[in-house]
């Protein structure tokens, strides 16, 4: 509102200067507004507005400030890079080459979308996504886990900040998701990849045999996918999947499933397809499984904020 009033006013009196830089400054609080909470387009917009009011760039000069990020790192000789996140031609965001590994504890980083990367002798390597907004100050603690803590095939996340929710009110009204917004998480373990039906059959095959039975995945909607897994013998089995309105595959242990008509990659090791056909409950009884094996001590599942920080990042792109 401030700003429609003050473009009237600018009208009516013929680009008067003082209006002018009331206006400008206004703007530069909704680039802030809009910087705060992810909306980059929005930001950009408001950007070229100003551009337009502000044409000494006196009053828009601080939003390019940089911001100053101090590390308290664990331990002490860990080296550092930064990598800029980036628009590609296509305007989807990515991770351009990192920046030369150092010793630097202070960073100074252009507003945007950066992910910081940590190493250090018998440590996991770290991965750091990170949103800054302009002349912002802020200290990270980041502590590198021992190697040898973090399960194989699993990876560290820090705790912090990123952006949740969608501002696309289409995905809004299907997902039931929650507007675009900044929140948090504590530190956690992560598995790199979703768990897969040759993992599940590990987990069957050490199971007893009423166990077994309970926990084969098995799901078929008649407006949808159908999956089901069926034992021939120890170590032995036979995968079947329908894809809604399609034909049903099958395949059996040490055999590809093959898809008719591709023309690419249509041979498939089905074993690493992700698990499904599973309820809450097995998934459950597999996480005590790995726990009380010791593979992945103290598993569970994640939350809903875990998985869509370490699926999207810190910043605004689309979560899936």
């Amino acid at each position: 509102r401030a700003g429609r009033s003050f473009e009237a006013a600018l009208d009516a009196a013929r680009g008067a200067a003082a209006i002018r830089a009331r206006l400008a400054a206004t703007l530069v609080e909704r680039v802030t507004w809009a910087e705060q909470r992810g909306r980059a387009t929005e930001r950009e917009i408001l950007r070229r507005r100003l551009e337009v009011h502000d044409p000494s760039g006196a009053a828009g000069r601080s939003l390019d400030a940089p911001a100053t990020v101090t590390l308290a790192l664990g331990p002490a000789d860990a080296r550092v890079a930064v990598a800029a996140v980036v628009a590609d031609s296509a305007g989807r965001l990515v991770e351009a080459a990192p920046e030369p590994w150092g010793a630097a504890r202070k960073l100074r980083l252009a507003p945007g979308s950066w992910v910081v990367l940590l190493e250090a002798p018998g440590r996991a390597p770290v991965r750091y996504p990170i949103r800054v907004r302009h002349d912002e100050r802020l200290a990270l603690a980041l502590i590198l886990p021992l190697a040898a803590a973090v399960p194989p095939g699993f990876v560290a996340v820090p705790a912090g900040r990123f952006l949740v929710g969608t501002d696309d009110e289409d995905r809004r009204r299907i997902f039931e998701a929650a507007p675009l917004h900044e929140a948090s998480t504590g530190d956690y373990l992560i598995a790199r990849h979703e768990t897969t039906i040759g993992e599940w059959l590990e987990f069957l095959e050490a199971s007893p045999a009423p166990e077994r039975a309970r926990r084969t995945p098995a799901a078929d909607r008649p407006d949808g996918d159908a999956v089901a897994l069926e034992r021939l013998g120890p170590g032995r089995w036979r995968y079947r999947f329908r894809p809604a309105a399609g034909r049903t595959y099958t395949a059996d242990t040490g055999a590809p499933l093959r898809y008719l008509r591709r023309q690419r990659r249509a041979a498939q090791d089905w074993t690493r397809f992700p698990v499904t056909g599973i309820s809450a409950d097995d998934a459950r009884a597999y996480l005590a499984w790995l726990d009380g094996l010791g593979r992945v001590p103290g598993a569970r599942l994640c939350t809903a904020r875990e998985w869509e920080r370490a699926a999207r990042g810190a910043d605004e792109r689309e979560y899936p």
